[in-house]
């Protein structure tokens, strides 16, 4: 009899990463359980009301800028084929500063970037001179999650959770989860044991949870944003501002304004200081709404504030791959050490484990061509992504780096 219980894949996080992996199983009839340990999915970092998509461009070509170029490309064409997903066109980067502008400037040579992409332009209803992203999108994270989670063919099963572990099983995993619920007593657990032919860990946040990544270096981000209550004034804003924090278009529920990233102080109470210096900082950059952005820092009860914590790795970038076994790394290499001849590391990975996650502010513009690459690596399928460029964020970048500097 077949176990209803074994599943082409798990999912572990019902965050933006989780839900491309899961989109990206989907799309090849894969039956996926997605396990999230909050009441609904997208509830943390993925639960901003809106965020921007558009890449991150480097000065000079590297592989970041190469990697999110082509992702930012694959998740545009992606989400505008979603029809329900609220979105909206355009966004413009105000350079802080001259060595800004000439980042972005060179940026556009480096990459080759045609005007239809990114064009430096004055713009009439800032008064700024500035970077025209045409193709970027205001979109809500929330409406997106759900979205690629919406199987068609119901092949996405979402369950929640308490704790689980995973364990290594012949040709495949082994995940057992506790949740609440099954006796008298509502706060009792239960045990359920799931099996999956591979395993995607996309929640950054509890990777430091477990010996199997806890030697990743990630760190935990607090972030704050402002959602300003719907006014006329503001719904007429034809892009979506950068200028160090943004100032999104109005999705229907209200312009975004943020956000800020703090590596230290972790509270997630929000902090009136920080929305009046966004709000500030906006009437500095947006001249023809900075009357109405003023009037809030006297009525901050009118808005809503929303704190989360995501992740950012040691580099910022993205890390997305198969997971490296750092007990068979310190283990076979210890052994290397003791012959000098044999410089190179040994890199042994885990069987059928995957991770995506450090998204980082980028979330929404990376997850999905990350998920894509790593779905494609599991089942055996051709990658579409440069090895070269992929080096640069696979996991094990960190016990290379370390090797070398004999760590």
């Amino acid at each position: 009899m077949p176990n209803k219980n074994k599943y082409d894949a798990i999912i572990i996080g019902g965050g933006i990463a989780g839900a491309s992996v899961a989109y990206a199983l989907a799309k090849r009839n894969k039956k996926t359980l997605l396990l999230e340990r909050r009441e609904d999915v997208a509830l943390e970092a993925s639960g901003n009301p809106t965020g921007l998509v558009y890449p991150l461009l480097t000065k000079n070509k590297s592989v970041e800028g190469l990697f999110s170029i082509e992702a930012f490309n694959y998740a545009i064409d992606l989400i505008q084929t979603f029809q329900d997903v609220p979105k909206l066109e355009s966004g413009f980067l105000i350079p802080k500063n001259a060595s800004e502008t000439e980042r972005y400037l060179s940026a556009i040579k480096s990459y080759s970037l045609s005007t239809d992409t990114l064009e430096f332009k004055y713009d009439t209803f800032s008064k700024k001179e500035g970077f025209h992203f045409k193709t970027a999108l205001a979109v809500s994270p929330v409406h997106l999650t759900k979205k690629l989670l919406s199987s068609d063919d119901q092949s996405i099963v979402v369950q929640p959770f308490e704790d689980f572990k995973w364990f290594q099983a012949t040709n495949g995993v082994e995940v057992k989860v506790e949740r609440l619920g099954g006796g008298k007593n509502e706060e009792s657990t239960r045990e359920e044991t799931y099996l999956g032919n591979s395993l995607f860990l996309c929640h950054s946040n509890s990777f430091l949870n477990f010996v199997e990544t806890n030697w990743l270096p990630i760190q935990k981000v607090r972030g704050q944003l402002a959602l300003l209550p719907m006014k006329a004034e503001l719904t007429a804003i034809p892009h979506s501002y950068l200028f160090g924090d943004y100032l999104t278009r109005d999705l229907g529920v209200g312009c975004v304004l943020g956000a800020s990233f703090d590596e230290f102080h972790l509270s997630e109470e929000e902090r009136n200081s920080e929305t009046l210096e966004f709000l500030e900082t906006a009437s500095q950059n947006v001249e023809s709404i900075a009357s109405h952005l003023i009037e809030f820092k006297s009525q901050l009860n009118r808005i809503q504030t929303r704190v989360s914590l995501r992740s950012q790795s040691q580099d910022r970038r993205p890390i997305f791959g198969k997971l490296p076994s750092i007990e068979l790394f310190q283990q076979d290499n210890d052994l290397i050490n003791k012959n000098r001849q044999n410089r190179k590391p040994i890199i042994s990975f885990i069987d059928n484990v995957y991770v995506l996650g450090a998204l980082g502010s980028r979330g929404l513009t990376h997850s999905l061509y990350a998920a894509e690459q790593i779905v494609r690596n599991s089942l055996g399928e051709p990658t579409t992504i440069d090895p070269i460029v992929w080096e640069g964020f696979k996991p094990e970048r960190f016990l290379l780096r370390n090797w070398k500097r004999g760590q």
